[in-house]
């Protein structure tokens, strides 16, 4: 738009796109009921949260599974031959920028991949498997607390080691209402995992292997209100690192989901290394939080914090 600006003399008639966006733009904010926001300069998004919750899932989340898919069933190929598939995937006003794409596939190939040879080392069985530890792991770390844990009704079901996941929870905590945790009680029932205090604080987890956010952030949590005594943790596979960092830094409904509920990123090491201590407090999460975190750092700089 810059450019044909530049290039249209001053007495010219005004362009008849630019004319059509002004008009578009004067109606988008204007006073009344609106069904579209502002969520950044000239970035503009759905209102409604009923109209959210039937929006299809954000395009970096379906680009991030495409890229998965492909890597994972389609068996070594060219990085070149890998860009063209995916272009012929998404087309129109879903086609991806090419940033994104690399993003996605940086996160996903393994070491080993070379310009002419890629391949992924994630494994969906294998990735299901850890999910399940780790909450479970989770589980038992919330104990240890001295905490109440609370695991997902989904969750409860899947088989880990002997038993199941739901065998971590007390009797008590199965019979107990999930109103203790937060007033949205459907919601909280879908989380991964919860430590809670009654009428006092609850910590929420969710735990995923993918950097595909729009579900438990944008969607579900949205639905779970924010008080004093709420803190959530996306508990991320190292590996997602930077696509998550990406994806937030490029998504202003990531950012202020992030600000306004409270999120903390925890990664799957550094929640194995909190909860394998031999004496955990709260305090002592604090220097694993952060796409950058403190332990990654010197031992001089995890000592300023005085966690056990």
């Amino acid at each position: 738009m810059a450019a044909r600006r530049a290039s249209r003399s001053a007495d010219a008639p005004p362009d008849q796109v630019e004319s059509l966006l002004a008009l578009i733009a004067e109606g988008l904010s204007a006073t009344g009921n609106r069904r579209l926001a502002e969520v950044a300069p000239g970035r503009w998004w759905l209102a409604d949260p009923r109209d959210r919750d039937t929006a299809a899932a954000p395009l970096a989340d379906r680009v991030e599974w495409a890229v998965f898919s492909l890597l994972s069933t389609a068996g070594p190929m060219s990085e070149a031959s890998f860009l063209q598939r995916i272009a012929g995937i998404f087309t129109g006003h879903d086609l991806p920028d090419e940033t994104l794409v690399r993003a996605c596939l940086q996160s996903y190939r393994s070491r080993a991949s070379t310009a002419d040879r890629i391949v992924t080392g994630d494994d969906l069985l294998r990735r299901a498997q850890e999910h399940a530890e780790l909450i479970g792991l989770l589980a038992d770390g919330g104990h240890r607390l001295g905490l109440s844990v609370w695991i997902g009704r989904r969750e409860q079901a899947r088989r880990l080691g002997s038993g199941r996941l739901g065998d971590r929870l007390h009797d008590a905590e199965q019979r107990t209402s999930l109103a203790h945790i937060n007033r949205a009680v459907d919601e909280v029932a879908e989380i991964d995992c919860a430590w809670y205090v009654r009428g006092k604080l609850a910590f929420l987890f969710e735990v995923e292997w993918t950097a595909m956010l729009g579900e438990p952030i944008l969607r579900r949590h949205a639905r779970i209100p924010q008080d004093d005594g709420t803190v959530r943790f996306l508990v991320i596979a190292p590996e997602r690192t930077e696509l998550v960092r990406h994806k937030i830094e490029r998504s202003p409904l990531l950012r202020e989901a992030f600000e306004r509920d409270n999120w903390h990123v925890l990664k799957w090491n550094h929640l194995r290394a909190f909860l394998g201590r031999d004496e955990p407090s709260l305090d002592g999460l604090e220097p694993y939080l952060g796409l950058d975190p403190v332990a990654e750092r010197t031992g001089e700089q995890l000592g300023l914090f005085g966690g056990s």
